[in-house]
């Protein structure tokens, strides 16, 4: 009797224990929507680390009010919606209990959020970064009403001076927020606003704290790859070999062309932006090909065919290459190539001196270094 006694009273708190948890992981939410109309019956709540998983479907009462309780594992980053491309991004920890107050034309910015601490960073940085991206709107307003003027060039310069200053603050703004939450998920956020090319050493120090506090984060994972590429394409690395098929079918490496500036081209037949480029490309290279210049073209394209046209056509007299993958491309992954035309510049060596050059700017660089 005393064993059965024993075992139910171990069951009991053993079930205890799991209520307790589960009380623990549960988080609440509980929202009100200004000028409800109730055209929208239901708002959705997304887990956005769990690709897999279905949103939930929340009712909205004819007052604009909705509830929420949800068990989750862990922090991370979820998002409310209509069903439309205005949604509302929040960092969402176990046990935090939510109380939103929404526009339901503007839900993107909340008009009121606590409960959440980092939900609540958010907003209170967004707001910040918007007041600087207002003023340089501002300067782009005023801009446009001189344009093709007497005064667009004097007007200009002034307006690209103080565009450059209010930029310089926003940018700065945002570096002290991420070196004052080096181990938050909130910086994710905000840190794609800052060149990782100009402020790499921010992005390093950052990637270092979050991953090793969140290694299993999806978001953080991609955050860490990323970094982890730009570090071995950083600005004073060896370039990474690239060795694909030439328009005859012959592998060309990167490394053959040792010796000379090289300008790694990535573009494809397809791309609007990178065709309109091409009577500059052609010029560049006949004013510096003698010199010991060359560009290694590699191709983002699919089909043979559309590449071999587009070289004809705009007259690529240069190095060319593919593996026609798309933005599958091997080079394109190992070089962390997100949109195209993209350029790497290296040196004689096979040392990268400068990435995303075009048009007057690369013409400028290719001047100092054949001057």
């Amino acid at each position: 009797m005393f064993l059965r006694l024993k075992e139910s009273w171990i069951i009991v708190l053993c079930f205890m224990s799991l209520i307790n948890l589960y009380g623990q992981n549960n988080i609440s939410i509980k929202g009100k929507f200004n000028n409800y109309n109730n055209e929208e019956k239901f708002i959705y709540f997304r887990d956005l680390g769990n690709k897999a998983a279905k949103p939930d479907t929340i009712i909205i009462s004819e007052k604009g009010e909705f509830s929420l309780n949800k068990n989750i594992k862990e922090i991370n980053y979820f998002q409310l919606g209509l069903g439309r491309e205005d949604k509302l991004l929040m960092i969402l920890a176990p046990g935090e209990k939510i109380n939103i107050e929404l526009d339901v034309n503007n839900i993107s910015t909340p008009i009121k959020l606590t409960g959440s601490d980092k939900s609540e960073l958010i907003y209170k940085v967004n707001k910040e970064i918007l007041v600087y991206d207002l003023q340089l709107d501002s300067l782009n307003k005023v801009y446009k009403n001189f344009h093709n003027t007497d005064k667009q060039d004097s007007i200009g310069e002034i307006l690209l001076g103080q565009y450059r200053e209010i930029e310089n603050l926003q940018k700065s703004y945002i570096r002290q927020i991420i070196t004052e939450n080096n181990k938050s998920l909130v910086c994710l956020v905000f840190i794609n606003r800052l060149d990782i090319n100009k402020d790499f050493e921010i992005y390093k120090e950052y990637d270092k704290k979050i991953y090793k506090k969140y290694p299993n984060n999806i978001f953080v994972k991609d955050f860490h790859g990323k970094v982890e590429i730009e570090s071995k394409t950083a600005i004073g690395e060896i370039a990474p070999e690239i060795n694909l098929f030439n328009p005859e079918g012959e592998k060309v490496s990167l490394s053959s062309l040792r010796g000379k500036i090289v300008l790694i081209d990535f573009w494809a037949a397809w791309c609007s932006p990178c065709r309109r480029e091409s009577p500059n490309m052609v010029k560049i290279y006949k004013k510096f090909k003698d010199s010991g210049f060359e560009i290694y073209g590699v191709s983002l394209d699919k089909t043979k065919d559309s590449w071999m046209n587009a070289i004809k056509i705009d007259g690529l007299i240069w190095t060319h290459v593919t593996d026609l993958k798309y933005w599958k491309s091997e080079a394109a992954l190992a070089y962390g190539v997100k949109s195209i035309p993209y350029t790497v510049l290296i040196d004689r060596d096979g040392i990268i001196i400068a990435k995303g050059l075009r048009g007057e700017n690369l013409e400028k660089k290719l001047e100092e270094i054949f001057e």
